[in-house]
């Protein structure tokens, strides 16, 4: 676990021959190059805790004097992967990538919805709609919003299928395949900025 230059934290669950690897190796998804890590788990606006039983990463917003999620990882079915993240405070979700659960319906909200699911065992899959074929494409960055919560976003390095659950508390996500769960968390003040935030890391 590291809290970068940049105002992110980096985390990494792994197990198997992972282990014996760098924790934060190169990654087509990132720019890397641009990542540099402080040598505290503080900053001037988060505090991060580190749980050394469970693993669990606990983020406090010092400005705002409240905390923000927790992070706890865990095993699903299949040996998968899964990351749980403390509801809070939380009032809409949005981001994933692309899926059209009914003709005619905008509000992109999963938090609504209570789960975002691949489109096949591959993860992405153009899939029927009545007549027509539409994207079930992921994407795996997570924006979060409260109104009396602080923005957060978590982008899940990974390109395996991943299926979300957002109808208990925690949330879950589950990750089946590879033995290498790596993620980048961070804050913001609104959903344009943790999409800049964003933007910024992958380079696009």
């Amino acid at each position: 676990m590291e809290l970068l230059e940049m105002g992110m934290l980096r985390a990494s669950y792994r197990t198997g021959e992972q282990c014996a690897k760098p924790a934060f190796p190169a990654s087509p998804y990132v720019l890397t190059d641009k990542l540099k890590p402080l040598s505290s788990h503080e900053t001037d606006r988060l505090r991060v805790t580190l749980d050394e039983a469970s693993l669990c990463l606990s983020i406090y917003d010092k400005r705002q004097q409240r905390d923000v999620t927790k992070l706890c990882p865990g095993a699903g079915e299949g040996n998968a992967f899964t990351l749980a993240m403390d509801k809070g405070k939380t009032e809409q979700l949005y981001g994933l990538g692309q899926e059209h659960p009914a003709p005619g319906t905008t509000d992109g909200d999963w938090l609504k919805r209570g789960k975002r699911v691949a489109g096949s065992k591959y993860g992405n899959q153009l899939v029927d709609a009545k007549g027509g074929l539409v994207g079930n494409t992921q994407f795996p960055i997570l924006y979060a919003l409260g109104k009396d919560a602080t923005p957060w976003s978590l982008f899940l390095d990974n390109s395996y299928p991943q299926n979300w659950g957002f109808q208990g508390d925690p949330f879950k996500v589950g990750v089946k395949g590879g033995d290498d769960l790596r993620f980048y968390f961070r804050v913001g003040e609104s959903l344009a900025d943790l999409r800049r935030g964003y933007m910024q890391l992958v380079g696009k």
